[in-house]
């Protein structure tokens, strides 16, 4: 069976945005299957859509790595206080603190 990696967009993003497309490219090529999953209303996330969205995701695929961008770094949080697993995590640029400037995302941080 294939290594799995999962990598995690943040607000405002999707899977063909940033560096995504490249590190899927790079990823493959030393044989892991990536996910780079669509997370629902990326301009107006909500944890549990999201959370859902990754859990569903993990559970047809199996556990591997996770790669979280940004906002995608606490959804990864969320999802290992929620029981999920990874054999490895790796958070890019991904805040912990309530930023105040973007209420959106402010249901997300982990007080």
């Amino acid at each position: 069976m294939k290594k799995v990696c999962y990598i995690l967009h943040g607000l405002g993003a999707g899977p063909e945005d940033n560096w995504f497309p490249w590190l899927k490219l790079e990823l493959e090529k030393r044989g892991y299957l990536v996910i780079v999953p669509e997370l629902p209303s990326a301009y107006f996330p909500t944890v549990s859509e999201w959370l859902t969205t990754l859990q569903a995701t993990v559970q047809e695929n199996g556990d591997g790595v996770i790669i979280g961008h940004s906002l995608g770094g606490v959804l990864v949080a969320h999802y290992l206080l929620n029981g999920g697993h990874a054999s490895k995590v790796i958070l890019v640029a991904t805040p912990f603190s309530k930023l105040k400037i973007i209420p959106t995302i402010d249901e997300f941080m982990i007080d």
